[in-house]
């Protein structure tokens, strides 16, 4: 699903990320530890595109990303990607459902098409009673699974999540956790997850430890 090789990236004198290995297999739950500052975001965002490294290789499903266009990127981006972050980043003038559908539009997607898939995520994450409500009227933890939603919406073949229950309590966490793996078993989901949560890497397929530059399977 994705192969990293040799990935490096500096920020002035400083080498954040030291020719970098990995690999991740398709339906699996991945996640990355480390202390602040190691680089894992920066790694994130990079197997993500959202950045680009200095040197390496890039390949996902297949794809060699490495020496694909800006506006080919983008698009393989929103087809074959989602996100979740720790700030959820929902719209507040929109409701759940008008957020969740924003990827779905920008992929072309007709108004119809997007809101019934919308309302079929928001249905199977037991939000479909709140889909009419502005992210101000939800919990976190409801906030949070609506932005899960969206990053769902275009049956992306793999999620990037970066600290995703960093800012949710002990039960929406726990329960944020057996999402993924519920996501991971019932869609064949792959997940790449940055996480300071020693609960959520244990239950993960594989862990991976950022120290130095350098990435190290446990």
């Amino acid at each position: 699903m994705i192969k990293a090789e040799k990935i490096t990236k500096k920020y002035g004198d400083l080498l954040v990320l030291d020719q970098v290995d990995m690999e991740v297999s398709k339906a699996s739950v991945v996640s990355i530890v480390g202390r602040s500052g190691a680089g894992k975001s920066t790694l994130l965002h990079i197997l993500g595109t959202l950045d680009l490294p200095d040197a390496g290789k890039l390949i996902i499903d297949g794809m060699d990303l490495s020496k694909m266009q800006e506006k080919k990127l983008a698009q393989f981006r929103n087809e074959h990607m989602g996100f979740i972050f720790q700030f959820h980043h929902l719209l507040d003038e929109f409701t759940a459902e008008e957020n969740v559908c924003m990827p779905a539009l920008i992929r072309g997607d007709s108004k119809k098409q997007a809101a019934t898939r919308a309302a079929e995520l928001l249905d199977y994450l037991g939000l479909a009673d709140r889909k009419n409500h502005k992210p101000t009227q939800l919990s976190g933890g409801e906030q949070q699974r609506v932005a899960v939603a969206r990053a769902l919406i275009n049956r992306p073949s793999i999620i990037f999540a970066d600290e995703p229950t960093g800012n949710l309590d002990l039960s929406n966490a726990t329960e944020m956790h057996q999402l993924f793996i519920r996501l991971k078993n019932d869609f064949g989901q792959t997940f790449v997850i940055v996480t300071h949560n020693t609960e959520l890497a244990q239950m993960s397929d594989e862990r991976y430890t950022m120290a130095e530059g350098k990435l190290n399977r446990q």
